[in-house]
């Protein structure tokens, strides 16, 4: 096989791929992303579903994919905020209340991607984001990357804790990501079920009672 013929094999699978995700971004735009199924991704793209199986796992991988933006306001946002100096407790606190601040903004999209399906690899999604926008990997943190190379959400967390906090005991870490993981998780469920339309007022609220439950969890590392 060419050097030409390996390019034109790569352009062509790109373009597939693209087909199916700008659809599935429609199909969210309309209708949320409840309202994605393989007929209508597939339908959107201008292949049967059989196709979507040649460039895809499944559906879930096309979302997840399909969801990039958010992925990259949240990064974006955690650019611009960071100073350099933060202690490593301020660049967890930072994260947790960045991404809180987002997720509850879009519950039902970040609740899909970080804890409806466990068969989503979030290291694979983030990995296909920042291949694209490869400058902006380096210009994060290492507990940033570290972090973004896991594949779950439980993982992450910890990955950014042991990352800051490598002399820590890993028992005292692992407790305190899976309590804020928890706390966390169940208000974006709330949010998702409860709540019709997202307001400016309700996200705020949200995120405002998850930092008052977050400081209490990391009360153990604070100061340290």
């Amino acid at each position: 096989m060419t050097r030409d013929t390996i390019k034109n094999k790569t352009i062509r699978i790109h373009r597939m791929r693209s087909y199916f995700v700008e659809a599935t971004k429609e199909i969210i735009q309309k209708e949320g992303v409840d309202g994605v199924t393989l007929r209508k991704v597939a339908k959107g793209a201008g292949y049967n579903g059989a196709t979507l199986y040649n460039y895809f796992r499944n559906v879930d991988h096309v979302i997840s994919l399909a969801l990039h933006e958010h992925m990259g306001h949240y990064v974006d946002t955690i650019l611009k905020t960071l100073k350099g100096s933060e202690t490593p407790f301020e660049l967890y606190m930072l994260n947790w209340y960045i991404y809180a601040e987002k997720s509850f903004k879009l519950p039902k999209e970040y609740y899909y991607l970080f804890y409806k399906h466990p068969n989503i690899n979030l290291s694979e999604v983030y990995n296909e984001f920042f291949q694209n926008h490869p400058d902006i990997f380096e210009k994060l943190p290492a507990s940033f990357q570290e972090m973004a190379r896991e594949k779950n959400q439980y993982s992450r967390d910890l990955a950014f804790l042991t990352t800051i906090y490598s002399h820590f005991d890993r028992k005292v870490l692992a407790r305190i990501s899976e309590m804020n993981i928890l706390i966390h998780k169940s208000m974006l469920f709330d949010l998702c079920e409860n709540e019709k339309s997202i307001t400016k007022d309700i996200s705020n609220r949200y995120t405002e009672k998850f930092k008052t439950y977050f400081r209490v969890i990391t009360q153990d590392i604070q100061r340290t």
